[in-house]
């Protein structure tokens, strides 16, 4: 069997991020080999934020789908995840707010628009908190061997600048066609959204 490739890359705004993309890697894994021939990544945002929320509670953390959250403009709104690290501090800082898009990645090719929309969907958010953040899940499109998923890997972090990239592409499926689909796993891209 072919091993399985993931990994995290973190910058130092997003550390405390490290063990939770390292369990959504996990997550993900464990999901294709359960729910086979299922894939998380043929699944909208919404059920793929309830993965890395149930990855940020078994790192420890307080994790919630689509909270309830005020946006400018915007009535009744919701964030797609919610994730609290520590206790409240004076400042209310110890939680965060993610908006998720998806996208294909398709002959190596990287559409910014997802995460450029989730990054202005964050940005709206009108609570007071450490960090609103952009996030996008592309799952890849194409076989191809170890060297191929790094490089996309590697385009990915470069081209959408994102401040923390995962990546999980479960062995059992790199390079094998599964119900006439080739789509080996996904990339994880999150990004700060700059206050408005």
């Amino acid at each position: 069997m072919v091993p399985s490739i993931s990994g995290v890359i973190v910058n130092e705004s997003m550390t405390h991020w490290n063990e939770v993309l390292l369990r959504w890697c996990a997550i993900v894994e464990q999901w294709c080999r359960i729910a086979s021939p299922d894939r998380p990544w043929w699944h909208i945002a919404i059920p793929n934020a309830g993965l890395i929320a149930s990855a940020a509670i078994a790192s420890g953390y307080a994790a919630l789908v689509e909270s309830d959250v005020p946006k400018e403009g915007r009535r009744g709104a919701r964030s797609d995840l919610w994730i609290q690290f520590s206790r409240q501090d004076e400042k209310g800082a110890a939680e965060e707010f993610v908006e998720l898009k998806r996208s294909a990645l398709s002959d190596g090719r990287i559409e910014l628009g997802p995460l450029d929309q989730a990054m202005n969907d964050a940005a709206i958010i009108c609570w007071n908190c450490r960090a609103k953040i952009g996030a996008c899940i592309y799952h890849v499109n194409g076989g191809g061997d170890g060297s191929f998923l790094r490089r996309l890997v590697d385009e990915v972090s470069s081209k959408t600048q994102a401040d923390a990239v995962a990546w999980i592409f479960p062995g059992h499926f790199i390079n094998a066609p599964h119900d006439g689909k080739i789509a080996p796993g996904m990339i994880l891209a999150l990004k700060i959204a700059k206050k408005q």
